[in-house]
């Protein structure tokens, strides 16, 4: 199960540190800047797996992580 408010504090900060805005990251996951601020404010917007894959490879994170399924991300070697 989706932890929503923490998905949407991670996709927040995971936005910020990859300096995109709400535009850019939904144009580039392919939905709506309004999807996006809902997701950031732990709303659960009508949603498909898709988009939430594609959003974690925008930001280079595994699904588990963005999704609140692991506490951490791995650091690269």
């Amino acid at each position: 199960m989706v932890n929503w408010d923490e998905f949407g504090e991670r996709l927040h900060i995971l936005r910020r540190r990859n300096k995109l805005t709400l535009k850019e990251i939904a144009s580039k996951a392919g939905t709506s800047y309004v999807t996006v601020s809902l997701l950031e404010r732990g709303k659960k917007p009508q949603i498909s797996l898709d988009v939430v894959v594609r959003l974690a490879e925008v930001l280079n994170v595994s699904l588990d992580y963005l999704v609140g399924r692991k506490a951490t991300e791995p650091v690269d070697g």
